[in-house]
């Protein structure tokens, strides 16, 4: 899983942590509001009310009733410090608390008319259960010796240590439109930030291809997308280097016309003055026919070079890829040039240091790309010299050296012979086309290798082709 995973995920998470944050903010808003309209009711009353008070001062009635005062101001006295907010008064007939506790006046009065006995209030009491509804707040009780007293609970917030009436605002009821509110607006700021996250680079790649298909091959996007670190970040930077390649190909194929034109143009001028003068002297008719045969001859060898480097840069040749034994290619294409050396003075030394190694690969692709290096070599070698050819395997590739006593080249030369039409500053004899080491060149890298030049010690070049041992699919590449 890449990148583009865990943001998703972590975008995923962050919508629901939001959304479960908006729910608790929403949660405690109404219930807030809720416990504000409870405290409103309660303040509208300096008498406590609910089935809690009711239970507490039917309690509080029963223990006087049967313990007395004395035993009943203890208990209570125990009971103070844990039961604060909403104390029970017991207030006698001359409206003194038990405790000594001053009484609010107000409580006091309205607990006076709305007293009942305490017969009539444990009967609305049982009535009512633990509703809100019945019960009373305030209650009447006469002992045995005839003392009266009144029991109630007040809300009164000048009242004892307590911070205000009416219990807290509880748990609730969840609304369901609040969920569902939250979940979608969750939902849509999620869903709006991934389709912007995602649609961006999509619609630059999307422009930047209609700007390719116009023929502006010059159009990049990764610069554009910042410091994204991601697949569709990777995707653009795999498109600006598609791009690059499809620039440098369309190129060196406009390159390679003009080449092409241009090494027409010769043979074709050199053709039209043969018949020319042909028609002018017919006396010079057998000399013009053998000078139009030798340019014709030249133009079908160079259809044919610029056939084998198309061939070459496709990697397609005639029949399927088998095994290649390097060794007896390299003899066939040593055997070959020593046929060709013998008569300028020089000869070919073939070292194999490998035998034995196998690739899998086409053998006449292989053996155009070793004999064109090796010409070129016999070509620039002095005379006299020998053209070193050598492999060795070394790891996972085969290396073969093909090396000579020529002139050498500058430095800035060493890639630029690989190009087609390109020959050395040190000249030619007039025979080649500049392509044979392109056609070499694009014949090892069909089968993943490489090929490099450099200057040797005492004098001369030498090429280095690297070929893997192991399958390559050019198509893949």
């Amino acid at each position: 899983m890449g990148r583009l995973f865990w943001k998703i995920l972590a975008g995923f998470w962050l919508a629901l942590l939001a959304a479960a944050i908006g729910v608790g903010i929403g949660v405690a808003l109404e219930q807030q509001a809720r416990f504000d309209e409870r405290m409103a009711e309660y303040e509208a009353s300096p008498l406590a009310t609910g089935p809690f008070v009711r239970a507490r001062i039917a309690e509080t009635a029963a223990l006087l009733r049967h313990a007395g005062p004395e035993i009943t101001s203890r208990v209570l006295a125990e009971r103070g410090s844990r039961t604060a907010r909403r104390p029970v008064l017991v207030v006698d007939a001359r409206d003194r608390e038990l405790l000594g506790r001053n009484v609010p006046a107000q409580a006091l009065a309205q607990a006076r008319a709305e007293a009942v006995d305490d017969g009539d209030a444990i009967g609305e009491t049982g009535a009512a259960g633990d509703g809100d509804a019945g019960g009373s707040t305030a209650v009447r009780l006469t002992l045995a010796d005839g003392s009266e007293y009144l029991l109630f609970a007040t809300t009164d917030r000048s009242f004892g240590r307590g911070r205000g009436p009416g219990p807290g605002p509880g748990p609730g009821a969840w609304s369901p439109w609040l969920l569902i509110g939250a979940g979608l607006a969750a939902s849509l700021a999620f869903a709006a930030g991934l389709a912007w996250y995602m649609a961006r680079p999509i619609r630059l790649m999307r422009s930047a291809v209609r700007r390719v298909a116009g023929g502006d091959l010059e159009t990049r996007i990764g610069a554009r997308l910042g410091a994204r670190r991601d697949e569709l970040a990777e995707l653009g930077h795999d498109f600006d280097a598609m791009t690059a390649q499809l620039q440098a190909l369309i190129g060196a194929r406009q390159r390679l016309l003009h080449d092409v034109s241009h090494e027409l143009r010769s043979p074709l001028a050199r053709l039209q003055a043969a018949v020319g003068l042909a028609q002018q002297d017919p006396a010079r008719a057998g000399a013009m026919l053998e000078r139009i045969e030798r340019e014709t001859r030249r133009l079908d060898e160079l259809v044919g070079e610029v056939l084998a480097l198309a061939r070459a840069e496709s990697g397609r040749e005639a029949g399927a890829r088998a095994p290649v034994e390097i060794d007896e290619l390299l003899a066939d294409v040593a055997d070959d040039a020593r046929f060709e050396a013998q008569p300028m003075g020089r000869s070919v030394i073939l070292a194999n240091a490998a035998p034995g190694v196998t690739i899998p690969g086409h053998a006449e692709l292989l053996h155009r790309a070793f004999d064109n290096v090796v010409r070129n070599a016999l070509r620039h070698t002095a005379e006299g010299s020998a053209v070193e050819i050598a492999s060795r395997r070394r790891n996972d590739v085969i290396e073969i050296t093909i090396d000579d006593r020529g002139p050498g080249l500058p430095a800035s030369e060493h890639e630029r012979i690989f190009e087609p039409f390109t020959r050395g500053p040190m000249g030619d004899d007039g025979n080649g086309f500049g392509l044979g080491l392109a056609i070499a060149r694009r014949a090892i890298e069909a089968h993943g290798g490489r090929i490099t030049a450099r200057n040797r010690e005492g004098g001369g070049l030498s090429m280095r082709i690297e070929l893997p041992l192991a399958p390559y699919d050019a198509g893949a590449a």
